[in-house]
C-alpha cells in the first residue's frame, strides 16, 4: 500500500525506528492500495496476522500525490494517457509537463486559435464533431521540441534549480528550450498558433472539418506538422523570436499537396503514414534535409 499522511498526524522516533501514527478517521490518504484494504477487511484471519509492505509519504504535495496515482495506474492498468498531464494542473512548482498542459488548454480555449475546441483535454471527445487531437498527444509533441528527459526536468525546478541549456545537436534539436528555460511559454504558444495558423491557410478544409477519412487534424497529421515545425525553426535559426504567420505560409507555399490529398488512402494511420507525409515536406521545402 501507499499511503500519505500529514505530519501533525504522525511521530518518529530515530532511537528505536518506530512510527507511530494517530488512530482517527481520515488520518492516511490511500494512493495505492484500496481494494488490498478492503479485502483485508473483510478477511477472516484463523489465529494469525497479515503482513502487508507499506510505504508511506509524509507531507507530500497534490500534486504529486495525483501524480503517484496517475503513473501506478497507468503502469497496471488502462489509464487515459492525457489523465497525467491534466493532473499538472495541480502543480505549484514549474515543469515542461505543466507547460505543455497550460498552452494545450490555452490553446484549445482562446477565440481564433487554429485549436479552437480540437484537443480532447482528458483524451473524451466532449464534441466529437470538433475534437480530433488528444491533450497527451498535443503534449508530448510539443515537449518534443522541448526536452529529452521531462522528469528530470522537474525534478530540478521542484529543487530550486534551473535546468541546463542544451549544447550542440540538442540546442538544434530541441529548439523550443530557450524559450522554455526563460519562462517565456507566451511565446512558445504563440509559435504553435502562428504556424498552425498557416497550416489552416494553406489547407483550411482538411484542418477544420472533421471527416473520418482526414488525417491532417488528427494524430496522423498533427504529429508530423509538429515534427516539421522544429525543421521550420531551424532553418529561421532564431530560437528566441517568435516568427510571423506569413513565414509559416511562405513555407507552405512550396508544398504542393492539395487538400483533398490529406486521406487515409494516401497516408496510412501510423508511423508509415507518418514517415511518408513527413519525408513529402521536407523535399518539396528543402528543409530538414
Amino acid at each position: 500500500m501507499i499511503l500519505s499522511i500529514r505530519s501533525e498526524d504522525v511521530e518518529y522516533d530515530k532511537k528505536s525506528k518506530i512510527l507511530k501514527i494517530v488512530r482517527k478517521q481520515n488520518a492516511a490518504k490511500v494512493l495505492d492500495g484500496q481494494h488490498r484494504i478492503a479485502g483485508l477487511n473483510k478477511c477472516e484471519l484463523a489465529g494469525g496476522s497479515f503482513q502487508i509492505p507499506v510505504t508511506i509519504f509524509i507531507d507530500m504535495e497534490i500534486e504529486d500525490q495525483a501524480l503517484v496515482f496517475s503513473t501506478i495506474n497507468k503502469t497496471h492498468t488502462k489509464v487515459n494517457k492525457s489523465l497525467p498531464y491534466d493532473l499538472f494542473e495541480f502543480a505549484k512548482t514549474r515543469s515542461p509537463q505543466r507547460t505543455g498542459h497550460t498552452i494545450a488548454r490555452a490553446l484549445n480555449q482562446k477565440g481564433g486559435s487554429p485549436f479552437k475546441d480540437k484537443i480532447k483535454i482528458l483524451g473524451v471527445a466532449d464534441d466529437k464533431e470538433k475534437e480530433t487531437i488528444t491533450q497527451a498527444t498535443f503534449v508530448e509533441s510539443l515537449l518534443d521540441l522541448i526536452t529529452k528527459d521531462k522528469m528530470t526536468d522537474r525534478d530540478l525546478y521542484r529543487r530550486d534549480k534551473i535546468p541546463n541549456e542544451y549544447i550542440g545537436k540538442d540546442h538544434l534539436k530541441y529548439c523550443l528550450r530557450p524559450l522554455f528555460l526563460l519562462e517565456q511559454d507566451g511565446k512558445i504558444a504563440q509559435i504553435v498558433w502562428n504556424y498552425f495558423k498557416a497550416v489552416q491557410h494553406k489547407w483550411p478544409n482538411s484542418w477544420n472539418k472533421v471527416e473520418a477519412s482526414k488525417i491532417l487534424n488528427r494524430s496522423t497529421g498533427f504529429i508530423v506538422l509538429m515534427k516539421f515545425l522544429g525543421d521550420c525553426l531551424r532553418s529561421i535559426n532564431n530560437f528566441n523570436e517568435v516568427p510571423e504567420v506569413q513565414v509559416f505560409i511562405t513555407i507552405f507555399d512550396k508544398v504542393t499537396i492539395t487538400d483533398e490529398a490529406f486521406t487515409r488512402d494516401n497516408y496510412l494511420p501510423g508511423s508509415g503514414g507518418q514517415s511518408k507525409l513527413y519525408g513529402e515536406l521536407k523535399d518539396m521545402t528543402k528543409i530538414g534535409i
